[in-house]
């Protein structure tokens, strides 16, 4: 309610609809979020962090062709912003759009070496490869792990002691299995 009280006293801030809408969105209210967003673009057409966040609304919708119209335009305005690469790598990887995917993923990790996310991206890439096809064709099996294994190594907490995202050593046990190497499998999973 507090952020419907200030948009009534400053109609013209950008960013207060961009928060209501996130808030809409968190609320699963999509339409009011793309509302919202709307606005937020409309006022400030130059902010690349609307279209993005727009983008998550249409992604949270399925309509993913919106969504990557939406990152389209964010990269447009920013073309370092990390995290457009990363949702639009993801939005093309549900769409089955792998060497779209893959080129997004391997751009954040351009833009951050260090992107957990980016090496995570890749590897659900070449998991759902896998998945789908049984065999990774065009792509490299050692890039795989290569990649799961940075996203191991990145996970690990900051006294090394455990590991911030078990998901990582699971895609990892899951590459190693595929690999026919079974003890490295099973100590991942």
């Amino acid at each position: 309610a507090d952020i419907s009280e200030a948009i009534k006293l400053r109609p013209d801030q950008a960013d207060l609809y961009a928060k209501r809408g996130m808030g809409y969105r968190d609320a699963s209210e999509l339409d009011k979020s793309l509302a919202d967003y709307d606005k937020a673009i409309a006022l400030d057409p130059k902010n690349a962090e609307w279209y993005a966040e727009r983008a998550t609304t249409y992604s949270w919708r399925s309509e993913l062709d919106k969504a990557i119209t939406d990152l389209n335009k964010a990269i447009e305005l920013d073309p370092k912003f990390l995290n457009a690469y990363l949702q639009r790598g993801s939005d093309h990887r549900w769409m089955e759009q792998y060497e779209l995917a893959l080129a997004d993923f391997m751009k954040a990790r351009e833009l951050d070496p260090n992107s957990f996310a980016s090496y995570r991206g890749t590897v659900d890439v070449y998991l759902a490869v896998l998945d789908q096809y049984k065999s990774l064709a065009n792509y490299d099996l050692d890039a795989a792990l290569a990649d799961a294994n940075k996203a191991v190594e990145l996970s690990l907490s900051s006294d090394g002691t455990t590991y911030t995202d078990a998901g990582a050593l699971y895609d990892r046990g899951r590459i190693h299995n595929h690999r026919n190497e079974t003890a490295d499998a099973i100590s991942d999973f």
